[in-house]
């Protein structure tokens, strides 16, 4: 297994080692080496002699020490007694299901949860067409009040509770009439 050793070769004589950071994505992996104390002796020496020069390697390897500290000092939760069971009896339901269901099931979440690469609902984008269309429909179907429609309904509900006053006022004329509060000779009209 032959290593990427080109970020040790020197481009000119002010730069013996140039920064493998500012040469390619597979070079700066021999920073990540250092970090995880994978080079030998040589290498090592070779790239803090750089570090002691490049600041932004320098960043980049106490970062990387940083995080790996942090790794080392977290301690995970233990497990349940019963995980492994319940893991496996899942996954055995999982795959006792039909395939039409599994189907459904990954395009309702793709559809509601977001379940796309981006992380975007593929429903999104149409729910502004949704609502013009809903508006276009109601203003197709609304009612009109034309005069014409009006007419052809018949009598409107003001003129029969007109009519029910006057004849309410014309009874309670002919009952003070009776009474003889009214002259006589004011007779109800036919």
């Amino acid at each position: 297994m032959k290593e990427n050793v080109s970020w040790m070769t020197p481009t000119h004589d002010k730069e013996p080692f140039p920064c493998p950071l500012s040469r390619s994505e597979s070079e700066a992996g021999i920073l990540l080496d250092y970090c995880h104390r994978k080079l030998d002796a040589h290498r090592t020496a070779i790239l803090e002699s750089h570090l002691r020069q490049c600041p932004a390697c320098q960043s980049f390897a106490s970062a990387q020490s940083l995080v790996w500290r942090a790794l080392d000092e977290y301690e995970a939760m233990p497990i349940s007694e019963t995980f492994d069971r319940r893991l496996y009896a899942r996954i055995e339901a999982e795959e006792q299901r039909p395939t039409w269901v599994k189907w459904c099931d990954g395009l309702w979440n793709r559809l509601t949860v977001g379940g796309t690469a981006t992380g975007a609902w593929l429903w999104r984008p149409a729910l502004p067409v949704l609502a013009c269309l809903l508006v276009a429909i109601g203003l197709y179907f609304r009612p009109s009040f034309d005069s014409t429609q009006q007419s052809l309904q018949g009598p409107s509900t003001d003129t029969t509770l007109q009519a029910e006053q006057i004849e309410a006022a014309l009874e309670d004329l002919e009952m003070l009439r009776d009474l003889g509060a009214l002259d006589a000779g004011w007779q109800r009209p036919m």
